[in-house]
């Protein structure tokens, strides 16, 4: 007989990881350090929209429902996410994803969410639904009322776009430093003032790598940014989830410029001298997350590692 519990219920998460990776983890292995991250330890896991399906004592299904109550970007106030949704092949078509699904769902409502998004989460393993499972998933999500938002993707570029550059404007590329901090800061709050100024505060907490920040400068002012990401301890960020998956592998983005700024070329720029420099320093792996910009990411020798269906449903 199968019985569900809430997160609330029972204390070893980690058996949900250890269910993924027994089935899925030689696509998306998932690590302890970056499960604990995102799940066992975030803030922003929702307890009771969280649960686990049992069968016998074993944990045969589960979804991971999480919140995110934080002034810093106000869109995120009526909205919650499923971090995480999986059942065991063998313990399919038996109403367990359902229930599961159905569960979660009753309490966000009882949050008075308005929407709850697969993925997109703080803290997220997935921009979507990976196009890795097969058509089960999403004929499984719409006919359970959730919306396609279209798709978006990973993208790998295998061999570097350049050996050299010739900037076109007389502005400064480099890395950060810390005289930087404060001129970043005032930045993204004037261009950026969501989750791209969250994902810096949050950074800056616990990470001192300042040359995960590579800046467009006028004279001493930050006028575009490209964050890089290297694996590390402390950097859990999306674009190098999956760097069990590669020898070496950096993680570019995101990217903005100044909105005073824009249409001068500083993109681009920006893009040709960070790929530069890491092509100097030995990296060649550079993996872009979460981007429709396939035409434009192919000019820098990108192609497309993976796609993902977005979903998100409406709540009464």
């Amino acid at each position: 007989m199968i019985e569900i519990k809430s997160f609330n219920e029972f204390s070893d998460y980690d058996k949900c990881r250890t269910l993924w990776n027994s089935e899925v983890g030689f696509m998306y292995p998932i690590s302890v350090d970056l499960f604990n991250h995102h799940v066992t330890n975030s803030p922003y896991l929702y307890k009771n929209a969280s649960f686990g399906a049992f069968l016998d004592n074993e944990l045969v299904g589960f979804i991971i429902g999480k919140i995110f109550d934080n002034d810093l970007i106000p869109a995120y106030k009526n909205r919650g996410w499923i971090s995480l949704f999986f059942v065991k092949r063998k313990a399919r078509r038996s109403g367990i994803g359902t229930s599961l699904l159905e569960k979660s769902l009753d309490e966000f409502r009882k949050l008075n969410k308005e929407e709850v998004w697969i993925g997109q989460d703080i803290g997220n393993f997935f921009p979507g639904v990976p196009a890795d499972f097969d058509n089960l998933t999403p004929t499984f999500l719409t006919k359970r009322g959730f919306e396609a938002l279209g798709a978006t993707h990973d993208l790998l570029m295998i061999k570097p776009f350049s050996t050299e550059v010739k900037n076109k404007t007389n502005y400064e590329y480099r890395y950060m430093k810390d005289s930087d901090i404060p001129s970043l800061r005032e930045f993204m709050v004037k261009n950026f003032p969501g989750r791209w100024n969250f994902e810096l505060e949050e950074y800056l907490e616990i990470n001192k790598d300042l040359r995960c920040y590579f800046l467009a400068l006028d004279n001493d002012k930050v006028i575009g940014f490209l964050k890089i990401n290297t694996p590390s301890k402390y950097n859990y960020s999306y674009n190098i989830t999956w760097k069990d998956r590669f020898d070496d592998l950096i993680g570019i983005g995101p990217l903005g410029v100044d909105k005073d700024y824009r249409g001068e070329g500083i993109s681009r720029e920006i893009f040709n001298n960070a790929f530069y420099s890491l092509h100097k320093e030995g990296h060649d792996n550079l993996f872009i997350d979460w981007t429709g910009l396939m035409e434009y990411y192919q000019t820098f020798n990108y192609e497309v590692w993976k796609c993902y269906n977005k979903f998100k449903i409406k709540l009464n």
